[in-house]
């Protein structure tokens, strides 16, 4: 499964900066927070993902690491 992740985070990270993809990584989470424990957002796992396989968000950029 962390593999899956950080490849479509390669494919997000090589999209524009306009496109929606992009715009929704982006975008501000405005909600209220709930009881209890935070919820994991995606990016926190693929940030895990990243620290654990020694990868940095430049290398998302190359498609062929």
């Amino acid at each position: 499964a962390r593999e899956a992740h950080l490849r479509y985070y390669g494919h997000v990270v090589r999209r524009g900066e306009e496109g929606p993809i992009r715009r929704a990584k982006n975008m501000p989470v405005i909600e209220r927070r709930s009881v209890g424990r935070e919820r994991i957002r995606w990016m926190d796992v693929v940030g895990r993902d990243m620290v654990e396989g020694g990868l940095e968000e430049g290398d998302a950029r190359d498609s062929n690491k």
